[in-house]
C-alpha cells in the first residue's frame, strides 16, 4: 500500500489507513482524522514550527518569563482541531496509535472552518 494511492485518487476521503500511513499523509500536508472519533469535525494537522524563531507574544512571554518580543524557535508538532473549533497541540493516545481508520481530509486549508 503506497502512501500516493490515497493522494491521487478522487475517493480518497473514504480510503482508510493506519496511523503510520497517515503521518505521511500529515508530512505530505494533509489533514487527518479518524472514523471512529464522535466529534464533527475534529482533525490533525503537523505544524512545522518556526525553526528560525519568531518574537514570542505576550502570552508565551508570560508562560515563559521570556521578555515579550524575545525571538525562540518552536519545533514541528502535531496540532487538533477540536470539537469546538480550538486548536491544541496534540500526543497520539494508545487507540489513536493502533487504529486503521485514519484517513486524509479535504486538503484545502481550513475550508471546513470558513462558514461551515
Amino acid at each position: 500500500m503506497m502512501l500516493r494511492t490515497y493522494l491521487t485518487v478522487t475517493t480518497w476521503r473514504e480510503e482508510v489507513m493506519d496511523f503510520g500511513y497517515a503521518l505521511k499523509a500529515l508530512k505530505e500536508g494533509l489533514k487527518v482524522e479518524r472514523k471512529g472519533w464522535n466529534g464533527r469535525g475534529m482533525y490533525v494537522v503537523l505544524q512545522k514550527g518556526y525553526p528560525d524563531g519568531i518574537p514570542i507574544n505576550k502570552n508565551t512571554a508570560e508562560a515563559t518569563g521570556l521578555p515579550e518580543g524575545t525571538v525562540c524557535r518552536f519545533l514541528p508538532y502535531l496540532m487538533m482541531k477540536t470539537v469546538d473549533g480550538a486548536f491544541v497541540p496534540w500526543l497520539i493516545s494508545q487507540t489513536d496509535a493502533l487504529a486503521e481508520d485514519w484517513f486524509a481530509v479535504n486538503n484545502t486549508p481550513f475550508a471546513d472552518d470558513i462558514g461551515g
